[in-house]
């Protein structure tokens, strides 16, 4: 009898170990993943693009751009996420002077009619600072394209009524040369080297926000 007990609870022990075995783990939680970079609309009215250039040989003469369009995708924890996508309407350049935007559309400068836009597209961002991000991107002028890194600086974040709103600003040197257009360099009336500031306020469209 004593044995006919023991070998039931062998079997019933096997049972309960084989049943065991049948049963799928839980599982394994799913990684975390990374939240999504925001993406933000560049705001024409309050973003510009600056150029300066010394004229003659003597003074330093400035001009801009009215017409800056793109997207901005940010994650503040996620530094490498930070892209630009920024576009410049050639015809919008304003120098004060209608004769002299007019020299600048023309083929002697940035030829408006055939290259009607200048875009920069980054292709790689990180953080060297807080404020300020190593922004390495393609930037087409004149139809001819370059890759350039220059520093791009976080001028603030906040929480506005109709979303997330925040600005950058970058400057930078490029050699108009580079780009196919040396007008007055040979005779001393314009440098061939010339300074860009480019600042951006941009917003997150907050579809709950009213007018």
């Amino acid at each position: 009898m004593k044995s006919s007990i023991l070998a039931f609870t062998l079997l019933a022990t096997v049972a309960l170990i084989a049943g065991a075995a049948l049963v799928p783990a839980p599982a394994a939680p799913a990684p975390a993943t990374a939240a999504a970079a925001t993406t933000f609309q560049v705001d024409p009215v309050h973003s510009t693009g600056i150029f300066r250039i010394h004229h003659n040989g003597a003074g330093m003469f400035y001009g801009r751009f009215n017409n800056v369009t793109g997207t901005i995708a940010y994650d503040a924890a996620n530094p490498a996420t930070l892209a630009f996508d920024v576009a410049i309407e050639v015809e919008s350049v304003d120098t004060g002077s209608e004769r002299l935007d007019g020299h600048l559309k023309s083929p002697d400068f940035f030829n408006a009619a055939e290259f009607a836009q200048m875009t920069f597209k980054s292709t790689e961002a990180s953080a060297v600072d807080d404020d300020t991000y190593k922004v390495t991107g393609d930037l087409t002028i004149h139809g001819v394209t370059k890759s350039i890194t220059t520093d791009v600086d976080l001028t603030g974040m906040r929480e506005g009524r109709r979303g997330a709103v925040i600005g950058f600003e970058t400057v930078f040197t490029v050699d108009r040369t580079e780009f196919g257009m040396a007008y007055g360099i040979d005779r001393g009336a314009l440098g061939k080297d010339v300074r860009l500031i480019v600042a951006l306020e941009a917003g997150a469209a907050n579809p709950a926000a009213s007018d």
